[in-house]
This record gives structure tokens, sequence and C-alpha cells, in this order.
């Protein structure tokens, strides 16, 4: 059963996101995207950090354990290389130890975060004593991995797992996914987790694309607003689009605050994914046909290459499709509402407008025909 709910706030007064708030909720997976800059990574690694020092027992043990694990999980193998070489920012830790009540640790250790393993890279916290010149302490927190090593992953569950979070979760040209991009994701879930449900699991995106096989396997397509969508034990949260609290512009956000990189950067007037796939209408374009979405008509010309291109409006000289009965001078055709969407699944359906571009797409992936071909991708 589907729940919408306009959100109150997921941010907290000082404009970062209450990511306790949002993990707290008792969904096991929770997918959201919102604007760069409200502090989505930070809060969940440090969270995952904290929760992980909360469930040590003895701090004076000669082998340190947690009961807590993290998994923190990208979409490709390069995005590891900078996780090998700084696990966590110095940020993340101090505040994490703050939090935890830990701090005093800083006091007595020199502490550092040690990546060790490929596939697999497991992070280890070592703490050496100041007075003492003796071996550091050692204490694993988790793991970090992607997406493409499925496969090694799935050995490494254990009891101790208790968040996974996948970051940046959609491709930035919103084409590009693994096949079977969603199975792939719960199966990884699942290998780490079994039978468990004492987990949560959280992605994390600045852009929101319709494309994105996961939306497409719970048949979610609303993320226009700020609000959450509840799916039994599933949520997808559309979360500020912009930071709620105005901070000082850096010299960086001041130069490029007049450029089209600085009105989605900084004040996210469209999701990253928005920019992909737009076209200029130009005289060179020649009008295929016509369709109608919702109430609205809109033409496809073909474009360059074997790219077509749709634009809001209609041209009385070509061919009408609708898909209900059809009125005087239209034509009643399903298929050309299946050809379009595989197009713009494929990446060969561009768009004159970002705007036309967002009511496009939402209503093709609303299209009853459209959504039965995901069904036997779909996850009850």
């Amino acid at each position: 059963m589907k729940e919408e709910t306009k959100l109150s706030t997921y941010q907290r007064d000082d404009g970062w996101l209450d990511f306790e708030k949002l993990i707290d909720e008792p969904e096991l997976l929770k997918f959201g995207t919102g604007a760069r800059g409200i502090g989505k990574t930070f809060n969940a690694q440090r969270y995952w950090l904290k929760q992980a020092l909360l469930h040590v027992d003895d701090w004076e043990a000669e082998e340190l354990r947690t009961e807590y694990w993290g998994v923190f999980l990208r979409r490709l193998v390069d995005n590891l290389v900078s996780h090998k070489a700084q696990p966590f920012k110095l940020m993340v830790i101090d505040e994490a130890l703050e939090q935890a009540g830990l701090s005093w640790l800083k006091e007595d250790y020199l502490i550092k975060f040690v990546a060790n393993g490929k596939d697999i890279v497991y992070i280890d916290m070592h703490l050496q004593d100041k007075e003492f010149d003796e071996k550091p302490k050692k204490l694993r927190i988790g793991f970090y991995s992607a997406l493409p090593k499925a496969d090694s992953i799935r050995g490494a569950d254990d009891p101790r797992i208790k968040l996974i979070i996948l970051d940046e979760f959609q491709t930035k040209n919103g084409r590009a996914y693994y096949p079977k991009e969603d199975e792939l994701i719960l199966d990884i879930i699942y290998s780490l987790v079994r039978e468990r449900d004492d987990f949560k699991f959280v992605a994390f995106s600045n852009s929101a694309s319709i494309i994105h096989p996961i939306f497409q396997s719970f048949d979610y397509v609303e993320f226009d607003e700020e609000k959450v969508t509840k799916m039994g034990d599933v949520a997808f949260y559309r979360l500020a689009n912009k930071p709620s609290v105005v901070r000082a512009k850096s010299r960086w956000q001041k130069l490029v605050s007049q450029t089209s990189y600085g009105s989605y950067s900084e004040d996210n007037e469209y999701a990253d994914l928005v920019y992909e796939g737009i076209e200029d209408l130009s005289d060179e374009h020649i009008p295929l046909y016509c369709i109608k979405l919702n109430e609205d008509w809109y033409t496809v010309y073909k474009g360059t290459g074997r790219l077509l291109l749709m634009h809001k409006g209609e041209v009385n000289s070509v061919k009408k499709f609708t898909h209900y009965a059809p009125n005087k001078g239209e034509r009643q055709s399903n298929e050309m509402y299946r050809k379009l969407w595989r197009l713009l699944q494929k990446g060969r359906l561009n768009f004159s407008s970002p705007d036309t571009k967002i009511l496009a797409e939402r209503a093709l992936a609303r299209f009853p025909d459209n959504r039965a071909l995901n069904k036997h991708r779909r996850f009850k």
C-alpha cells in the first residue's frame, strides 16, 4: 500500500540533513534524493562511525570489538580510490567522537583509520597509545565496496552489519545503469543481511530521474516536491532541493553563481539529470508525429543521427497519436508510447527544455503499458 506524506522537514535548525531522524523511520529500505550541500554523505558516515563507537563494550580490552558495522557502497570501483586514501574526513571523526562521548580517546591515543583490501575494503580504527610505544589497538567497523563487486560482497555477510549506505546511486547522465541494477542492489542487501531485519539501508543521490531501475521496480515517479512516499518497508524521500539556511558564499560559489553550473549546483534550480538530453529545437529538426501526454500535445522530431527530439506543442501537418478513443484526425496507438519509453531508457530521446523533459518523462512512466513492462522486475 502506497502512502504519501508531505515532509515536515528532515533538516536540522542549522540547515543540515537530520540523518538520525530519517534513519529512525521504520522502513528497512530508504532512497533519498536532494540538494548537494545538505550533508547527506557527511551525516550518514558520521552516524555509522558514532554507532560503531557506541557499541564497543570495553575500550580497555586488548582486542577491541564493536557489534555495529556499516557498509558503504558506491556505484563504480574507481570511486573507492578516495575512500581508501581517507576513509573518513577529520570533521566526521571529531564529531562522531564528541557525539559518542569519547573525545577523551584523542587525549590518550593517536587515532588513524586504515583501509585494507581490494574488492572489500575493510576499515580499521587504529589507536596508538601516546605514552607507551605499543602495538596499536585495532577496531574494525565495517567496509567499503562497489556494486560491480557483488560476487565478493556475497561472502562478506556478518551479523554485525546494521547499516548499509549506497552513495550517489544514480548516474550523472541518467543512463548507463548495470543490467537489472535494481535486482543487483537488492541481491547485495540480501547477501549482507540474509534473513535478518535488524538493519537499515539508505541510498542517496543529488539527482532524481524516473529512468533509475529501482524507481521502476516500485512504480515510483513522484519526486518533484519535498515529500516522502512509503510503500510497505520501502520509502522514497524527496529531500530539500536547497539548504534551508543561507550561508555566506565562498569565492568559488560567487564565481559560478552566474553560470549554468551554478544554477543547479548552488540553487538546484533543476536536478542534475534534468540537464542531460536537452537539445535546442531548430529549423533542421523534421517533425515526425504528435503524441498526447495527459492533456498536452508533444511533437516528436527527427534529431541528430538516431536521436529523436520531443517538444511541447503540436504541428498540424503530421500524424497525431493518442492512447484512448481518438477524435477526428487522431489515431490510437499504444505502441507509440511503448516505443518512446524504450527510446528514453536507451538515451535516444532528447527534449527541447528541462520543463518538457520533467513533464514528458513522468507522463510516459505513468502510461499503463509502460508500467506493465516493468512488472517482471518488481519486488513485493
